[in-house]
C-alpha cells in the first residue's frame, strides 16, 4: 500500500469518529444506558414468593405390642443371701457334702460333724436337762413354802386390823406385821418367777436334745 494510500484511509476514519461525536453531542444519537440496579431489585422483589407446602403422612391407630431389648454386660448377684451354718457351733466338720454355689434342697444332708463331740454334747445336755428339773422341783417346793408365810403374814395383818383401832394394838407393830405381809407377796411371785425360768430351760435343752438326737441318726 502507497503513503498516499494509508494517509486516505487515516483521514476517512478520523473523519467518521468526528461525525459520531458531533452526532452524539446534537442529541441526534441516543446515548445507550447501563440498567439501574434498583429497578431490577425492585422487579425481583414483586415477585410473589410460593410457600411450599408440608408433608404430612397419615396412620391408622392399632395396638401394638412393644419389646425393649437392652444389651448389657456385667455380674449377676442374688438380691438376698442367706448364710447357712450349724446350730452347734465350735464343731470340727468331718465330711462336706456341698460346695460353695451348688444347688441344695431343704432337708439336705450339708456335712457330718465328728461324732465324738456330738456325744460330749449331749451328755453336757443331759446334764443340762437334770439341773432344769431339779431348778424346776426347788421352784416349788419355794412357791409351797412362801404361799404358807404369806396365808400366816396375811392372817396376823387381818387379826392386827381390829387392835389397832380398839388401841390394843401399837402402830409400830402394825407396820410390822404388815411390812411382812408385803414381804409375803413378793418371796410367792419370786418363786413363781424361779420356776417359770425352770420350765423355759427344761424346753430349751428339751429342743437341743432333739437336734443333737437328729444329728446322730444321719
Amino acid at each position: 500500500m502507497s503513503r498516499l494510500t494509508k494517509l486516505a484511509l487515516f483521514g476517512l476514519a478520523a473523519g467518521s469518529m468526528a461525525l459520531i461525536g458531533g452526532l452524539a453531542v446534537s442529541g441526534k444519537l441516543p446515548l445507550i444506558k447501563k440498567p439501574s440496579t434498583a429497578t431490577t431489585t425492585t422487579a425481583a422483589t414483586a415477585t410473589p414468593k410460593q410457600d411450599l407446602a408440608a408433608a404430612v403422612s397419615v396412620e391408622a391407630v392399632a395396638k401394638e405390642d412393644f419389646t425393649d431389648v437392652l444389651n448389657v454386660t456385667g455380674t449377676l448377684v442374688p438380691r438376698e443371701e442367706t448364710m447357712a451354718s450349724p446350730e452347734i457351733e465350735g464343731y470340727r466338720v468331718l465330711e462336706l457334702f456341698a460346695d460353695e454355689g451348688s444347688e441344695v434342697k431343704k432337708g439336705q444332708v450339708l456335712a457330718r460333724l465328728v461324732p465324738e463331740q456330738l456325744e460330749a454334747q449331749a451328755a453336757q445336755n443331759d446334764a443340762n436337762l437334770t439341773n432344769a428339773l431339779a431348778g424346776i422341783a426347788r421352784a416349788e417346793s419355794l412357791i409351797k413354802d412362801a404361799q404358807a408365810r404369806q396365808e400366816e403374814a396375811k392372817s396376823q395383818l387381818e387379826r392386827a386390823v381390829p387392835l389397832r383401832k380398839s388401841g390394843y394394838l401399837s402402830e409400830s407393830v402394825f407396820d410390822q406385821r404388815e411390812s411382812a405381809a408385803r414381804q409375803a407377796d413378793a418371796q410367792v411371785r419370786a418363786a413363781k418367777d424361779a420356776l417359770t425360768a425352770a420350765q423355759a430351760q427344761k424346753t430349751q435343752v428339751e429342743a437341743q436334745r432333739r437336734e443333737l438326737e437328729w444329728r446322730r441318726s444321719k
